[in-house]
């Protein structure tokens, strides 16, 4: 089943150039990238899509 994440851009709270903050940057949950898109649907440990609104992750998780 799909779950619906919201993102936390933990890897902001780390300096540029970091372990940490590289690390963080390796997944969608926690990533500084992309910030207009506040939502990730996982649907499998490998395969995820990031959204804007909560209403496109929700639609999506209900489809996939």
């Amino acid at each position: 089943m799909p779950e619906i994440i919201k993102r936390s851009f933990t890897a902001l709270k780390f300096p540029k150039g970091s372990t940490p903050r590289n690390y963080y940057n390796e997944t969608p949950e926690f990533s500084e990238y992309m910030p207009s898109y506040k939502y990730v649907v996982r649907t499998s440990k490998e395969n995820c899509r990031t959204f804007k609104t909560k209403r496109e992750a929700e639609d999506y998780a209900l489809n996939h």
